[in-house]
């Protein structure tokens, strides 16, 4: 325990090896004690061990009878006494101690003061050793140590700070009045002979009348006829109060009760439902936008393919305008119209030189024929000699247009006419033809690519644009949705988290970039749910706590209800010995002076 006054209280008490107390230790509340146990127990002889004796510094038989006799002895509690007695009687030494704890609070610090007494005795041995100690600071069982382990230490053995062993009893009383009274020895027996009257066990068996009624005189002074009457009107307003308080409680339990099976399940079904709705809508909300994202996708690849296909459309656009421009380059260039000439006259001299392979082949024949005819007839013979001059001569201009040909197509022959050399050249000549016509084919077809291309610029144009309109009405849904959720919001709403209902407005999405986007389940559950629910799970607890002690509390006043029903009535005796008179012209201290004297 810890100290709460500013003045000298006891804390706690107890015994060490001392009687039938192996170790034994009880506490005070507020510097009163109750001690409580069956017969035979040891109640009266740990009071009787731990109040006079440690105070008065003396162990006579009149300070330790708790039957309120003389003739016990002190060491009664050290040794077994014989026959009869519980403890072993085996050893050939015993020791113990008794202590009282005293505490009190001074400029904020708590201070604690310390009694102590070591008995000891030996077997066969008439006499007791006792040696009375004080602690100023160190506590018992902390610093303090009175035992090692099962082993009782002595005082020589005690090594604590603040641990004095002083050579006699009254030293040991002076010490104890001056720290806890601030007084002398007298002053201490003064108060150590009331409280042998007022706190003797068996206090009817030996009741000094005339020592207490002197005390009470003058401790105590006349009470004031209003001081009762105000006495009774406090019971009575206690009276009411506790009326109040039982109304009060039955008000908790009636509250706790419908908050538990009416308005708590009430609460919990709205709170759902309102929460589906909002789930709902925001589910929705996530498709639209999901949706939109998807035309934005949509829109953007569009976009692309439409500028991939404007880039494509312009280089075949360019290609096709550079093949034109070198088509027309080659067409109107000089080289090819000399080309295209002499392919002509190529054209034309091949057809003369097959003409004169013919002329030839056929006068060769007749030749033949004029050979062979030339032994039938001369004539035939001067015949085709005319006719072979002839052909020679045909041959010749043939032969020479030929060449003329040749030359004006730019072909090179030699001096003798070779007829495959010629068609050598030709042949080369249609061959690069075939080229420039192939150049030209593939002009058209690029312009037929670049047409086709332009056309399906203008599909994906169209399709973007279907797509674009798409997606803006695909936002003015969303925004319509939004809107929705957060009118069901305003209106669903409690007006307590009405102050909320802006930032959850806010908290909705407003672009199609959802990345790191908290739902709004999300901050209904964390603004709202989850403290709502961890409160009244906090209440519901307390209250069920509140009624646990409740429930106990009303348990122990019916165990005492019935304790005090089994008890038989016990009517106080009609005082005879005093008659009150008044305080201010008698001498002395109040009672509670003496009893609890200020440091």
């Amino acid at each position: 325990p810890e100290p709460q006054l500013a003045r000298w209280q006891a804390l706690r008490a107890g015994v060490v090896n001392l009687w039938e107390f192996e170790a034994v230790e009880y506490w005070y509340a507020g510097g009163w004690a109750q001690l409580m146990g069956r017969n035979e127990t040891g109640k009266s002889s740990l009071m009787a061990l731990t109040t006079l004796i440690p105070w008065l510094a003396d162990t006579s038989s009149d300070k330790i009878d708790t039957l309120g006799r003389s003739g016990k002895q002190f060491a009664y509690y050290v040794r077994p006494s014989g026959e009869g007695d519980r403890r072993d009687s085996d050893a050939s030494f015993y020791h113990g101690w008794l202590w009282v704890e005293y505490g009190r609070v001074r400029e904020g610090t708590p201070e604690f003061f310390t009694t102590l007494l070591y008995a000891s005795a030996r077997t066969g041995s008439g006499n007791t050793k006792l040696t009375w100690c004080t602690s100023s600071g160190s506590r018992v069982r902390d610093e303090l140590k009175l035992t090692d382990g099962r082993v009782v230490l002595a005082p020589k053995e005690i090594h604590a700070p603040g641990f004095d062993q002083h050579p006699s009893a009254g030293a040991y009383k002076q010490v104890l009045a001056n720290r806890v009274l601030g007084g002398s020895i007298a002053q201490l027996e003064s108060i150590g002979k009331l409280l042998k009257v007022t706190r003797q066990p068996k206090l009817g068996a030996q009741l000094k009348a005339e020592f207490v009624t002197a005390h009470l005189r003058d401790s105590l002074p006349e009470l004031d006829r209003s001081e009762i009457e105000e006495l009774a009107r406090g019971w009575d307003q206690l009276d009411q109060l506790r009326t109040d308080l039982a109304r009060a409680q039955d008000a908790t339990t009636a509250i706790a009760r419908f908050e538990r099976d009416a308005w708590a399940p009430w609460a919990q079904a709205l709170l759902r439902l309102r929460a589906d709705d909002v789930a709902a809508k925001q589910t929705a909300l996530d498709d639209i936008t999901r949706e939109e994202r998807k035309a934005e996708k949509k829109l953007d690849a569009s976009r692309q393919q439409t500028a991939d296909l404007e880039t494509a459309h312009e280089r075949a656009r360019q290609q096709v305008a550079t093949s034109r421009a070198e088509a027309e380059a080659l067409r109107s260039s000089s080289a090819f119209r000399e080309a295209s000439s002499r392919l002509n006259l190529a054209e034309q001299q091949q057809q003369r030189a097959a003409e004169a392979r013919r002329a030839l082949d056929r006068t060769t024949t007749r030749h033949e024929k004029a050979q062979s005819r030339a032994s039938d007839s001369r004539t035939d013979l001067d015949r085709a000699a005319a006719e072979q001059a002839a052909a020679s001569t045909a041959l010749d201009t043939h032969e020479e247009k030929v060449r003329q040909a040749a030359h004006t197509a730019g072909l090179s022959l030699g001096a003798p006419l070779d007829p495959e050399l010629a068609q050598q050249r030709c042949d080369e000549r249609r061959t690069h033809l075939r080229a420039v016509l192939q150049l030209v084919s593939q002009t058209q077809r690029a312009d037929q690519q670049a047409r086709e291309s332009g056309k399906v610029a203008d599909v994906s144009r169209k399709t973007a644009e279907n797509a674009k309109a798409l997606a803006e009405q695909s936002w003015r849904d969303a925004e319509a949705e939004r809107d929705a959720v957060a009118v069901a919001l305003q209106s669903w709403a409690p007006s307590e988290v009405a102050t909320m209902v802006p930032g959850w407005t806010a908290a909705l999405p407003r672009t199609t970039d959802l990345d790191g986007h908290i739902r709004l389940s999300q901050v209904l559950r964390s603004d709202y749910f989850e403290p709502r629910f961890q409160s009244l799970t906090t209440r519901r607890e307390r209250t069920q706590a509140h009624l646990a002690r409740v429930n106990e509390t009303i348990s122990g006043i019916r165990r005492e209800i019935t304790e005090l029903q089994q008890r038989p009535v016990v009517y106080p005796d009609v005082p005879t010995l005093w008659q009150r008179r008044n305080r201010s012209t008698a001498d002395g201290a109040p009672l509670w002076q003496l009893v609890n004297p200020v440091d």
